[in-house]
């Protein structure tokens, strides 16, 4: 349906194509806005009729294709998904086009803001992980440690091993890196110590940061790549007797 609504706009505006794919969907009855369920309930010597809540229709669905119109018609450079940004609300028969096309504008305004604060956030995340962490060596493992931290879950030694293919040696080294930084914790849950992330505080996050912080020392550097040249004539090394 995506793809039938098209978008061949002259300007780089999608509200005609959004008109258009609206006008499909709502044809359509897979997305189609559904009429509530009425339930008939015998209460002693009654019978109540209760109203349900509509069935909800797969707009997730149109979400996720969403940003090939947005594309399409030059709005956007990448076709990325608008959570949030077609609800039943806009299909709604009663109601009249300039409503539908005010009502469509907001939803989309409204996932586009989202998508734009999740990508600030993320930005600011990882120039404060380069802030806190650019002092270790390229190689260093604590970084990706923490994006999975942040945006999963709390690991155990035995996850970190398997999922990083690193030492124990090395999880207690990764640790103590993102608990000096002020980026996880320690944290014992059921007889497990896991490590967990630390939400950054506000002003860390909010605060410019200085570039320059982040990277790392002429003298680190010159050690960084000793250290990596060590490695590969380990890694050459390792087959022979």
């Amino acid at each position: 349906l995506v793809k039938q609504a098209g978008a061949d706009d002259e300007i780089p505006l999608p509200f005609a194509g959004l008109a258009r794919l609206h006008a499909l969907l709502h044809a359509d009855p897979l997305f189609a806005p559904l009429e509530r369920a009425v339930q008939i309930r015998s209460l002693g010597n009654r019978a109540v009729a209760i109203e349900q809540a509509a069935p909800r229709t797969p707009l997730w669905a149109v979400d996720a294709s969403l940003g090939r119109l947005l594309a399409a018609c030059g709005a956007w450079q990448l076709a990325l998904p608008c959570p949030g940004a077609v609800t039943a609300e806009t299909l709604q028969p009663q109601l009249w086009p300039g409503e539908r096309a005010i009502v469509s504008a907001r939803t989309l305004h409204a996932s586009a803001t989202r998508l734009a604060e999740l990508v600030a956030k993320a930005r600011r995340r990882a120039a404060l992980m380069r802030e806190q962490l650019g002092h270790l060596r390229s190689s260093a493992r604590a970084p990706q440690v923490w994006i999975l931290l942040a945006g999963f879950a709390p690991l155990g030694l035995d996850q970190m091993t398997s999922a990083f293919g690193i030492s124990r040696r090395g999880t207690y080294a990764i640790g103590d890196a993102l608990v000096t930084a002020g980026l996880a914790r320690r944290a014992s849950i059921k007889g497990k110590v896991l490590l967990v992330a630390e939400a950054p505080r506000r002003d860390r996050l909010s605060a410019p940061l200085d570039h320059a912080l982040a990277l790392p020392h002429p003298a680190l550097t010159e050690f960084d790549a000793a250290m990596g040249e060590i490695d590969r004539l380990l890694a050459g090394s390792s087959g022979h007797p």
